[in-house]
């Protein structure tokens, strides 16, 4: 053999060997879960949704966790199970999306909530620590049993306790509506003001709340007003229709019932569940009142 066909059978043989590298790359799981990072980094999350699907199919651990956080909102059944491959597979922060998947069912799976959520705080999962006090105070409100309510209520603050002590600010603000139900306002308080510090769209509303009747604090309306709005910018409706009161209760000028109204318009335009479409109604009817007066 000469050596020109050497070189040509030499060649063929490197791109085949090449070929056969590249197909078995391309269908490595791994490959194919980075593939799936790299879209994220591009925010191309539909091909990032694809190449995770495939490498969870193959499977990837971590590939069917991300999978199952992508189609989240709009697949939240196929996100659960993607959730719960993964965590079976020992995925600690997929026990923790399992857990809080069966805790949001419509009605919760406390039972498997409690299991995963379990799971995941021995893996040192820590923001389980919340998502246990909320699946101890469902258990607490579904319970008959006096005795076993007062458990649940005490393993729910529990919960919410060393949440608050990991500086987990939905724990905070839970364990300050368990001070509120005892009357220690001034606990109550602390709390809501650190959750506050944290962004924490509720607690900044209850902390507005408390300044302007004084409630646990001194009281002082002018910087209560203040907060209210902080969490109506966020989006919080009822917020907005309580700075909206305020501003028209205490009008001073014109400018205050523009921008009562201004909150009356933006809360109107917010969907929200019925219990609270209940709760915030008597506060928009309260409100169009006020402005119509002003207005006449």
């Amino acid at each position: 053999m000469d050596n020109n066909n050497r070189d040509i059978i030499l060649i063929i043989l490197m791109f085949t060997l090449f070929a056969f590298i590249m197909v078995y790359s391309i269908d490595n799981p791994k490959t194919l879960k980075r593939i799936g990072d790299y879209y994220i980094g591009t925010q191309n999350y539909e091909s990032a949704e694809r190449y995770y699907k495939r490498a969870s199919d193959k499977g990837d651990l971590e590939a069917s966790f991300n999978y199952s956080c992508i189609i989240a909102d709009k697949n939240p059944e196929e996100a659960m199970k993607f959730a719960i491959i993964a965590a079976d597979g020992g995925l600690a922060k997929a026990m923790y999306n399992a857990g809080t998947f069966f805790l949001k069912k419509n009605p919760p799976d406390l039972e498997n909530a409690e299991k995963y959520l379990q799971l995941a705080l021995k893996n040192d999962v820590k923001k389980a620590y919340t998502n246990l006090g909320i699946c101890y105070q469902f258990k607490k409100e579904k319970e008959k049993d006096q005795k076993k309510k007062e458990e649940y209520e005490k393993k729910s603050y529990e919960y919410f306790k060393k949440g608050s002590e990991n500086n987990d600010d939905l724990s905070m603000l839970y364990l300050s509506y368990y001070y509120s139900d005892k009357n220690n306002f001034k606990e109550s308080y602390n709390l809501i003001n650190k959750s506050a510090e944290k962004g924490n769209i509720i607690a900044l509303k209850l902390k507005g709340l408390y300044l302007i009747e004084g409630k646990g604090v001194e009281k002082n309306s002018e910087e209560g007003y203040k907060y209210l709005e902080k969490s109506a910018e966020k989006g919080d409706k009822s917020a907005m229709l309580l700075a909206g009161l305020y501003k028209a209760k205490n009008k001073k000028t014109e400018e205050d019932i523009k921008i009562a109204k201004k909150w009356l318009e933006k809360a109107k335009k917010i969907k929200i569940d019925t219990k609270e479409k209940e709760e915030n109604q008597k506060l928009i009817k309260e409100l169009e009142e006020l402005v119509k007066k002003y207005e006449k």
